[in-house]
């Protein structure tokens, strides 16, 4: 769902390459950057992580994992703040 240019539910996938370390330090800085603030984290950096970020009323999940036949899969997963 999306509300103006605000997404305030729904989930975003991509598969294909990239670094598990890299791509979540990416984009927690990315959402800091816009207001978004991290509040837990968990995981490994070469296996895979696990963030809950939060924003006025929204929550956003992240999940980075490494994947055999490619380098990672990210879920991004926004819903209204538990």
């Amino acid at each position: 769902k999306i509300q103006g240019e605000m997404m305030t539910d729904g989930t975003l996938t991509y598969q294909g390459k990239g670094d598990v370390n890299e791509a979540y330090l990416d984009y927690v800085e990315a959402m800091r950057g816009t207001g978004w603030e991290p509040r837990a984290a968990e995981g490994d950096s070469a296996k895979g992580m696990h963030c809950m970020l939060m924003k006025d009323t929204r929550q956003v999940d992240l999940t980075i994992t490494s994947e055999p036949e490619v380098a990672i899969k990210v879920v991004i997963q926004v819903g209204p703040a538990k």
